[in-house]
């Protein structure tokens, strides 16, 4: 859905703030736990809006759209395929084995790259 910005005189698109202000939840602690267990798919993604609307927008709405798109992006669900499965049993398979390992040799390891596209 496309979102239409207001003009420069009403309030900008942004109505639950994107991101909270403050310091980030101590989770180590039970408050901080609890709120960041609360809170944390209270997140909004930004609207997708025309390039007609992100021109009208002032500067400054520019700059609060870019920054709300890119947390929406940095904030992208983790996708489980076959490839991240295999990765994900590989890896760990290798950690259990590597602790016990009591050799000066060097331990297997594994190098794992997403470019690409594969996965």
């Amino acid at each position: 859905m496309i979102a239409d910005i207001p003009s420069q005189d009403q309030s900008p698109i942004v109505s639950p703030p994107p991101f909270l202000p403050g310091p980030v939840p101590d989770r180590t602690r039970w408050a901080g736990w609890d709120r960041w267990r609360r809170t944390r798919r209270d997140f909004v993604p930004a609207p997708a809006i025309t390039m007609d609307a992100y021109q009208r927008m002032t500067p400054r709405q520019r700059r609060l759209h870019d920054l709300y798109r890119l947390a929406t992006h940095s904030n992208l669900l983790i996708q489980e395929t076959p490839m991240s499965t295999q990765v994900t049993w590989r890896l760990r398979a290798l950690i259990v084995d590597n602790v016990f390992d009591q050799g000066p040799d060097t331990r297997p390891g594994m190098m794992a790259n997403g470019g690409a596209c594969q996965g």
